[in-house]
């Protein structure tokens, strides 16, 4: 359950992150194509530029990321999490093995290291 809610956070963090950074790049592409104080020659839509363009553009994006994040956390939630610890198993296994035959541990003391191991 930690695993999902961690992948959940980290979904949501690049989320975030991608729409900061479309922001800022919109900001920096069409800065001050307004004028200040006014709606400018164009009038309040700004022409080319202005939102009658940028807002479906962002509508667009913004409901792809929105339906990729859902995507993303009905996925996080719906797969469970599974842990292989037979790799760890088998190198315990070579390292008690391993022991046994320098003389560091007993016969005894294998097999009991053995037992506690694929308990």
């Amino acid at each position: 359950m930690e695993n999902k809610i961690e992948n959940i956070i980290w979904i949501f963090v690049s989320l975030l992150a991608i729409i900061v950074t479309v922001t800022i790049v919109i900001s920096v592409l069409f800065w001050n194509r307004y004028y200040i104080g006014g709606y400018g020659p164009y009038g309040m839509m700004g022409g080319f530029y202005g939102m009658w363009i940028i807002m479906p553009i962002m509508g667009i994006i913004l409901l792809i990321l929105g339906m990729i994040f859902i995507y993303f956390i009905i996925e996080s939630i719906r797969t469970p999490v599974k842990y292989d610890h037979s790799d760890n198993i088998s190198i315990a296994e070579e390292i008690a093995k391993e022991r046994l035959a320098r003389g560091d541990i007993s016969e005894e003391e294998y097999r009991r290291i053995i037992q506690n191991i694929r308990k």
